[in-house]
C-alpha cells in the first residue's frame, strides 16, 4: 500500500542498516524478476540476508528443505531500499487512518494508493476479503 499504513516506528527504524545485529533478516524480494527471474513465481519470493556465522549455520540447517538461490546483495538491495533505510512517512498517512473506521477499505485504497500497486494487491489477495 505504498508504505501508507506502516507503523510509526517503521519511519525511524534503528535497525535499518547494511550490517545488522540479527543473524538472519527476512524480507519480501521486490525486484526478484530482475535479479533472479527463475525464482519469480508471481506468488511472492522471500529475500534472506545471512548476517553472521551463526546465521549461516542456521540457514545451512534448512537449505535442503527450501528452494534457494544466491543473489548479489547489492542488486537485491537496489530493488529493496527498505532493507537498509527507513521508509519516509507519507503525508496522507494521518488522513488515511482517520478515515479508516468510517470508509470501506477498497474506497480508501483507491483514494490513497497508486492503482498499479492496488491491482497487484487485489490479485494477490483475491477471495480473502468479501466484496
Amino acid at each position: 500500500m505504498s508504505d501508507l499504513c506502516l507503523r510509526p516506528s517503521c519511519h525511524a527504524c534503528m535497525f535499518k542498516m547494511p550490517r545488522r545485529n540479527a543473524d538472519i533478516t527476512l524480507a519480501d524480494f521486490w525486484g526478484v524478476q530482475d535479479v533472479l527471474p527463475e525464482m519469480d513465481d508471481d506468488r511472492g519470493t522471500s529475500l534472506v540476508f545471512v548476517n553472521s556465522v551463526k546465521g549461516r549455520a542456521l540457514f545451512d540447517m534448512i537449505k535442503d528443505r527450501v528452494v534457494s538461490e544466491d543473489a548479489d546483495a547489492a542488486k537485491a538491495i537496489a530493488h529493496n531500499p527498505a532493507a537498509i533505510s527507513s521508509a519516509p512517512m507519507k503525508p496522507e498517512r494521518e488522513m488515511f487512518f482517520r478515515e479508516l473506521d468510517s470508509a470501506p477499505f477498497d474506497e480508501l485504497s483507491a483514494k490513497y494508493c497508486r492503482s498499479g500497486r492496488m491491482a497487484r494487491l487485489r490479485r494477490k489477495f483475491a477471495g480473502l476479503f468479501p466484496a
